[in-house]
């Protein structure tokens, strides 16, 4: 029923106190879901590090946390990001975990609901040198995500606004990357991008 205030006589015990306004707090919160590959998670690349290891940037350098901290209370930013993730694409070099960011999209979201946001910043690995593809390739599967988030219910009145970022140009790596053939020429393709991933979102609406 309609929930209504406890007259004088009524006692509310702490914890009862308690559960309401987190449930009050919850509703008004808003909610961002941060989608994406390494660029999300923060995989630092560029500092030395002993052979097999991984690093990580810090809880104020990655971008979602900067978000978070910018936005400040009221928002609720959540990192859903992997290393290696496509957009629509089966890596067969990537065998430790499912890489593609269309089949394990549904049920990452719909653990995080409700969600008001979610952005997306996909299609660095897409450009991979096996993968083959042109920039206009690579955007058409970012959009991909964007329509399958907005056929979700996942929000408290249907589905979330969508964000689709493009994401940021990337270098010819050295040899020395452990990523050198994988991204060979990669940064040809990044340059196109910007341009393939604005016609995508327009058309998005």
């Amino acid at each position: 029923g309609t929930p209504t205030q406890p007259s004088r006589s009524t006692t509310v015990r702490p914890a009862d106190a308690a559960a309401e306004t987190a449930t009050a707090t919850d509703d008004e919160t808003i909610r961002i879901c941060c989608y994406g590959d390494s660029n999300t998670w923060g995989y630092d690349a560029f500092t030395p590090c002993e052979p097999g290891a991984l690093r990580r940037f810090g809880e104020t350098e990655r971008w979602p946390r900067v978000l978070a901290a910018a936005l400040g209370p009221g928002y609720s930013v959540v990192e859903e990001a992997l290393n290696g993730r496509t957009t629509i694409l089966d890596d067969p070099f990537m065998n430790e975990y499912d890489c593609n960011g269309r089949t394990t999209l549904p049920a990452i979201l719909h653990s995080q609901k409700p969600l008001d946001l979610v952005i997306i910043m996909l299609g660095t690995n897409d450009t991979k040198h096996h993968f083959n593809l042109l920039p206009s390739h690579v955007a058409r599967g970012a959009a991909t995500l964007a329509r399958d988030v907005r056929r979700m219910g996942l929000s408290r009145s249907g589905a979330p606004r969508v964000l689709l970022v493009c994401p940021a140009a990337t270098h010819e790596p050295p040899d020395s990357c452990a990523f050198a053939e994988s991204f060979k020429g990669a940064a040809v393709k990044s340059v196109g991008l910007a341009e393939e991933y604005a016609a995508q979102a327009a058309a998005l609406g």
